[in-house]
């Protein structure tokens, strides 16, 4: 109702539809493990609803402030493996949920969200 948070109403359809269009991949699981390590939170007692106080539906420039959690110092991290010049990288995670919000904002005026929904 007042733009806050992110209700996902059909994620398989949101994994198969919109979310290869903004990160390189169609799992949901996935997105859930990116917006937790971008600092969203889960609503109490939903799974599928997501509140970050920089992701709201009247200010989507806020969305480019949104960063990825830095690792605590004692994490330890895993060798990346080499790349393949061959293959394009997965898009930013940060520009690509800027992208998304702005979409969803689009289409929310426009009255064409169905996947989403912006609360």
């Amino acid at each position: 109702e007042d733009g806050t948070h992110v209700w996902v109403t059909n994620p398989e359809r949101l994994a198969r539809d919109v979310i290869p269009r903004f990160f390189g991949h169609c799992s949901y699981p996935s997105l859930s493990r990116s917006l937790h390590a971008h600092s969203f939170t889960i609503s109490p007692g939903s799974n599928n609803t997501w509140h970050h106080m920089s992701f709201r539906r009247d200010a989507p420039a806020l969305a480019k402030t949104i960063m990825r959690k830095r690792p605590k110092p004692n994490e330890r991290r895993r060798p990346e493996a080499p790349q393949d010049p061959h293959v394009s990288r997965a898009p930013n995670a940060e520009s690509a949920l800027a992208r998304l919000c702005e979409e969803l904002r689009e289409e929310e005026q426009a009255g064409e969200t169905l996947m989403l929904t912006l609360e």
